[in-house]
This record gives C-alpha cells, structure tokens and sequence, in this order.
C-alpha cells in the first residue's frame, strides 16, 4: 500500500482492548517491504508505526497535513500519557513509555524482576533479617491470577508509596521496594539471594525514570534512567574527595 504524508489511515482492532484507530500520517520514514510511519493519531498523541502486513488502510486524505508534512528524520516528540508518564514511540505494535517513580528525596529504592507470589514476604523477611528495625514498603505486580499488586513492609507511608509507584510502573513480576533510614548497599546482597528475584534495575536514591514497553499482552521493563549523565571525568582533587566521603561513612579504613 503506497502511503504519503498527509494520508488518513485507520489501524484495525488488535483485540476487544485495542480497539481499531484513526490517525494522519505525519511522515514516511521508510517505504514498503518495511514501512514505518511517524503518525499523528485522532486521540491526541503522535507515534512512530511499523503496522503488520494488513493491519493498516488509508481511508482518505487530510489535504493540510499534505501542505505542511514535516521532512524526513524529524523524531516525534513525547506526549503525556494518563499514568503520569510520557509515550515516545511505537514500533511493531510496541509503545514506548517514561513513567517517573514518584518520591521523596531523602528515600532510596530498589527496583527489579521476580517470579512467584511469594516475593513479598520473602523479600520482607530478608530486609527485616539485613537491617533490623529498617523502615521500608514493597509492592509487586502480580502477573497472572488476579493481577493484583501484592504489598508488604514496616512502615504504612512507604507500603502505600510502593504499592502507588508499582501499580503506575505496571510491569508484569516487578517489584518496587521504598527504604527510609537505610540504603540499598545495606541490603542488596540479601536481596539478591531472595530466590524469586531475577534482577535488579537499580538501587539508588537519585530520581529515576522507567523505560516501560507496551503491548496488548502487557507490560515489560526495558531498562531505567538513573539520576543525570556525567559531567566529566574525576580529576585528583575529585578522586581525593571521593575516597574521604567512603572513610567518612566508614565503608573503608
């Protein structure tokens, strides 16, 4: 099928939750035997689509969006999204998603892959056994069965963040775990030992954003970002500060 910018295309139903939809084709990034579109859809968000064979039909033309296509290589732009992240792409029937976890500062978190139902009280237990008297919360994203975020911890303010970060995540077998007054170095060896737990994303105290993939069987996390990028290599005077900060903690001698 020959496509334009300024083309009126409609995508057919991928099932009853993924009703078909209608959108204008902003640009033609590449042609057939693989094409790949950048489309504006009618819901309001833009996305780059890469349609399975027969899943897209033009059904006419918007004559402006012809005037005023935009030139080859332009990248689409994110747009919100009603989780509170950011959609930033679709290819092959996968969208891309930036959600934010939402925290205080003064907080370190834990995030990672699992397996079984049995995560939260083991990875209870293994936190209570790491650091007694350690507050902290945990949610899990049941994947199969009810589907239910699964809740566990010592303190109910950060139980209750756990389980709003983990629901606003939505990948299936992640868990989040919030911890106030202890840091993930305390405890990440114990729970990396918790036999349901698969991997760590990251242990840290920075903001982080959360590369979510989406498809109409679910959710997947592809990977974090972690606090900024670096500003430059650590020069003597850094590594001298560096390593007073480590004894100062007492992590060295």
């Amino acid at each position: 099928m020959a496509v334009q910018a300024g083309d009126r295309i409609e995508e057919q139903a991928r099932s009853t939750e993924h009703p078909a939809k209608t959108g204008t084709v902003e640009e033609v990034i590449h042609d057939d035997p693989s094409p790949r579109y950048r489309i504006r859809w009618d819901d309001g968000h833009e996305s780059v689509f890469s349609p399975a064979a027969g899943s897209l039909h033009k059904v006419g033309v918007d004559r402006a969006s012809r005037r005023s296509a935009a030139p080859l290589g332009l990248i689409p732009s994110a747009h919100p999204d009603q989780t509170g992240g950011f959609i930033v792409g679709l290819a092959s029937g996968v969208e891309l998603k930036v959600v934010a976890v939402e925290k205080p500062e003064e907080l370190n978190l834990i995030l990672g892959q699992s397996h079984f139902i049995k995560t939260v009280e083991d990875l209870h237990e293994a936190l209570v056994g790491a650091v007694p008297g350690l507050h902290f919360g945990i949610g899990f994203c049941e994947a199969s069965g009810p589907r239910l975020v699964r809740t566990s911890g010592s303190d109910p303010e950060l139980v209750e963040l756990a389980a709003r970060n983990a629901l606003t995540i939505g990948a299936g077998h992640s868990f989040i775990v919030f911890l106030r007054d202890g840091f993930p170095v305390n405890v990440l060896n114990q729970v990396k030992l918790v036999p349901e737990v698969c991997r760590i994303y990251c242990a840290t105290a920075n903001s982080v954003q959360v590369i979510i993939a989406e498809t109409e069987a679910g959710r997947g996390i592809v990977g974090v970002i972690d606090g900024g990028s670096p500003r430059g290599v650590e020069a003597e005077s850094d590594i001298a500060a560096r390593k007073r900060l480590l004894r100062e903690f007492g992590y060295k001698l």
